[in-house]
């Protein structure tokens, strides 16, 4: 699809005019599973948004959108998108609460990637609302799943816990601050590509780096 190729090598201008086609058939897209990864567009739509600074644009169109009930992928995309626009409306509440019941509802004891990306984005979340102890158990969470898998494959994610356990200190002060801009810089060193995590967050990243 021609809109994910030039999103993936950040081509922003020339993904738009793609990007606004799939807008005009959002509501059918998700459908087409059968043909495509049809769910990776709520990704890909997270990802332009916020990266272009028009997080506000997003409202929450996910009840418009027809889904299919037995395909559990984009069930769970779908609710994960749900959660994000959520948090860029400022109804952080209501975001921890979706976020919350995808984890009770679905196993990912196989789906380790969008785990991650659950469980992370809840720590930032609980730690927006000063709720360190339930952050914390999510930290450590992801911190036992990587020692079990054995492998370095996920660097930027064990950063990402860093940051977030860094942010829960406080960035008051400046020796806090600049741990803090060392570790995202790691971050960003190892997040790339297909091992990509948290793009939603990156203007947050760059302003605490700034």
């Amino acid at each position: 699809m021609q809109f994910e190729y030039y999103n993936k090598i950040n081509q922003l201008k020339k993904s738009q005019v793609y990007f606004n086609v799939l807008e005009k058939n959002s509501q059918k897209w998700l459908l087409q599973s059968n043909n495509c990864l049809a769910f990776k567009f709520l990704l890909s739509k997270i990802d332009i948004l916020s990266l272009s600074e028009r997080k506000n644009d997003i409202i929450d169109d996910t009840e418009e959108m027809y889904i299919d009930p037995n395909d559990l992928y984009t069930i769970v995309i779908y609710k994960f998108y749900k959660g994000i626009s959520y948090y860029f409306q400022g109804k952080t509440k209501m975001s921890i609460s979706i976020l919350n019941d995808l984890l009770n509802e679905v196993s990912f004891k196989n789906y380790f990637y969008i785990e991650t990306e659950i469980k992370l984005l809840l720590a930032y979340l609980y730690i927006q609302q000063k709720e360190f102890d339930i952050a914390e158990n999510l930290l450590k969470s992801l911190t036992r799943k990587l020692t079990g898998l054995k492998t370095d494959s996920f660097k930027n994610v064990k950063e990402a816990v860093k940051i977030f356990t860094l942010l829960m200190n406080g960035v008051e002060n400046a020796s806090t601050k600049s741990k803090i801009k060392k570790t995202i810089e790691q971050f960003n060193f190892y997040n790339f590509n297909e091992k990509k995590i948290l793009n939603y967050l990156k203007p947050e990243f760059d302003r605490l780096a700034s």
